[in-house]
This record gives structure tokens, sequence and C-alpha cells, in this order.
């Protein structure tokens, strides 16, 4: 004869990030910098176990996109472009630049 059984259930404890992300690894800008290419930014390493991150694009300081990669344009040639990393959990958020490269004239 066919045994009954009930469900079970079993507690399971989530634990949330003690602290705001820790940079431990600065992202970097990977590509080719001409215009008409596309450059990727990493999101670098990362404590505190980080549940999202943003990507903010700069030429010479000034917001020029958003987004894990960014297609240059010849408005960039000759001025140096960066990404800026932004990771975030429950107790906050950290944003960090990568290394600027200058994209060819």
């Amino acid at each position: 004869a066919p045994v009954a059984t009930a469900p079970v259930s079993i507690p399971v404890t989530v634990r949330a990030a003690a602290t705001r992300p820790v940079l431990r690894a600065r992202p970097k800008v990977g590509g080719t910098p001409r215009a008409g290419r596309i450059l990727v930014c990493s999101r670098g390493t990362w404590n505190g176990s980080p549940t999202r991150y943003a990507f903010t694009w700069r030429r010479d300081g000034k917001v020029v996109g958003h987004g894990a990669s960014h297609v240059l344009r010849a408005a960039d040639r000759g001025h140096l472009i960066r990404c800026d990393v932004t990771a975030g959990n429950a107790k906050g958020s950290v944003t960090v630049a990568s290394a600027s490269v200058r994209v060819a004239r």
C-alpha cells in the first residue's frame, strides 16, 4: 500500500550583507578606443555581496551614456573616456571610476 507523506518545511536563513559593497579591484575599460568601435566596462571585483550594478560613461568628466558598453562617436576623438560603476546592496551603494582611455583622433 502507498505510504502517505506530509510536506516538510525546512527553515532557511538568508543573510543580508553586513556592509555596503567594498571595492577590491577597479573596473576596466576594454576595447579599441577609436570612433565607431565599442568599449566595454568590467564591473570590477567587490566584497559585500553587491546585488546590482549600474554603469555611467563619461567623456572628459561629462556623462555621455549608460550601460555596460558604449559606442564611440566622432565627437569622442581626442577625448578621455571612462566608465563609473555603481555597486549596490541592501546597505547602500558605492561608485568608482575606471582609468580613462584616450580616443584616437
